[in-house]
């Protein structure tokens, strides 16, 4: 079974992900976590950072998860 857990920044995704996993244990789940693939924006000035829009699709380097 594959569970998919959705909602916006600062939702309480991750925490209810990891509680989930943690409750049912190392053998019966896997957490992948989809913050590790946001695209780098170290090179931006702190400005155009803070204005970034972590929830819209261009902020995710879907290269990386192939």
């Amino acid at each position: 079974m594959i569970l998919g857990i959705c909602g916006g920044t600062g939702s309480g995704k991750t925490t209810v992900a990891e509680r989930l996993a943690q409750a049912l244990g190392p053998d019966r789940a896997l957490l992948l976590a989809q913050d590790a693939y946001y695209k780098d924006s170290g090179h931006l000035p702190f400005e155009a950072r803070v204005r970034q829009n972590f929830d819209h699709p261009d902020a995710v380097d879907f290269g990386l998860l192939i």
